[in-house]
């Protein structure tokens, strides 16, 4: 699977490497699935961990579509509900064993997820991306209590979406340096799509465009943060953004394609879905850089430059 997978990438427009990654990835399953149906040895939690995470991060570097698709459909596309399901399987792996016998202990820890979002309710931003990209403000606002209503998925992928809003908004602000962030951030968004609920998986699943906006929000933050240093996020956050966009401008209504105007216009895309400028990749590097040499300057000295708390 690996190998047709390192093919696919090297040559994405050969369709024989293409069916081979789809071959293997199915024999790769079916040997899980019959795993999770055995009884588990000792060890086999650790194991079973372990290649839910390879397959998580597999799946988030290989958009999948049908091969005789000429304008792929977004909804064709599994992330979400495989990564969820992944998701279930680590969960329960972890919960067959002590947390403290795992191998997986550091990274099963909830510390780096915690940190990111407790920095990001510290963080004031300049712009209401709830609003402009996805028009927050026409959405009914319901009790818990109350069953969920249509659109309930989106507006709750938004709310996780937040975290991430405030990261850009601050780097593009050039107010601080987040470089010992970016763990967090990463750790954060690989597990994004694994997150949602099943109504946003539906929602997603039939193009609904409120949920296809949340999605295009997302990938627009993955292109300009992760997407030239993040292996597993670098493909498919560009080709999803640019499938996206193309359904969107084709299908949706005249508010949603307004939403995804404004989304190509705060990160710089063109209505394509390529990036404007040289290029064309994650702008976080470029951003980042100058906003450390900037807090440099201005203090002249190395002690003010940002690290990771103690």
């Amino acid at each position: 699977m690996i190998s047709a997978t390192h093919l696919h990438h090297l040559q994405p427009a050969v369709a024989t490497n293409v069916r081979a990654a789809a071959h293997y990835l199915d024999r790769t399953l079916a040997s899980f699935r019959a795993s999770l149906e055995a009884p588990l040895r000792e060890q086999d939690p650790d194991v079973m961990i372990s290649c839910a995470f390879i397959l998580l991060h597999y799946t988030w570097a290989t958009p999948f579509f049908s091969l005789d698709e000429a304008e792929p459909n977004p909804a064709s596309d599994k992330l979400i509900p495989f990564a969820s399901g992944l998701k279930s399987v680590i969960q329960r792996a972890h919960d067959m064993e002590s947390p403290s016998l795992t191998i997986f202990k550091p990274l099963l820890r909830p510390e780096m997820i915690r940190r990111f979002k407790d920095w990001a309710a510290t963080v004031e931003y300049s712009y209401d991306f709830q609003e402009e990209f996805m028009l927050r403000s026409k959405v009914p606002v319901l009790s818990r209590e109350e069953e969920c209503w249509e659109g309930c998925g989106s507006v709750h992928a938004a709310d996780r979406l937040v975290p991430i809003f405030q990261a850009v908004d601050s780097i593009s602000r050039r107010e601080e340096d987040v470089e010992w962030l970016m763990p967090d951030i990463q750790a954060y968004s690989l597990m994004w799509p694994a997150k949602s609920n099943k109504k946003f998986e539906d929602e997603v699943a039939v193009n609904q465009p409120d949920a296809l906006v949340v999605m295009l929000a997302f990938y627009a933050c993955m292109t300009w943060l992760l997407a030239d240093d993040v292996w597993w996020a670098e493909r498919r956050s560009k080709v999803m953004l640019k499938t996206i966009l193309a359904y969107l401008e084709k299908e949706a209504e005249s508010e949603w394609k307004q939403c995804a105007r404004r989304i190509c216009k705060y990160f710089g895309f063109r209505p394509d879905g390529t990036v404007e400028g040289a290029g064309g990749g994650s702008r976080y590097k470029a951003v980042a850089n100058s906003t450390v040499s900037r807090i440099h300057s201005s203090k002249c000295s190395e002690s003010y430059l940002w690290r990771a708390p103690a």
